[in-house]
């Protein structure tokens, strides 16, 4: 698009709309002047269609990142569950530890990103028990 705005008294006077991709269907760039009434020049449309394939595909990119941090969540949950079904007497502690581990860190003004690093660890602090024999692991006494 490349044409003068219908609105009566809008003070855009020219638009023009680059697709991400070849469908349209990753987003669309628009581009406004509002300096003068000259269109975009076809050089200057060339030059947006980089700038939306990089948003296009940073979107992208963001999505595949937030589905492996959920596979990660995922796995790292099965692995608790497995430490859970082995020593049922500490049932639902690496949950327990992994969230006051969080708590502790909110009170101590801890970046997000690092209280979800603490809260992974939390979860994981047990993992070794899985090869532990339980004869060890459910012996009487110290």
């Amino acid at each position: 698009m490349n044409r003068v705005a219908d609105a009566p008294g809008s003070a855009l006077s020219r638009h023009v709309a680059v697709a991400a991709d070849s469908q349209g269907s990753a987003g669309w760039l628009i581009a406004v002047n509002t300096i003068d009434d000259r269109p975009f020049a076809p050089r200057e449309i060339e030059v947006l269609q980089p700038v939306a394939s990089l948003i296009a595909t940073q979107q992208t990119n963001a999505r595949l990142y937030s589905d492996l941090k959920e596979l990660l969540f995922g796995v790292i949950r099965a692995l608790t569950a497995a430490i859970d079904a082995k020593d049922p007497y500490t049932s639902g502690h690496s949950e327990r530890v992994a969230r006051i581990a969080v708590r502790l860190a909110e009170a101590l003004g801890v970046p997000a990103n690092q209280r979800s690093d603490l809260y992974l660890m939390g979860l994981l602090h047990d993992v070794g028990k899985i090869g532990v024999d339980d004869a060890v692991l459910k012996k009487t006494g110290r």
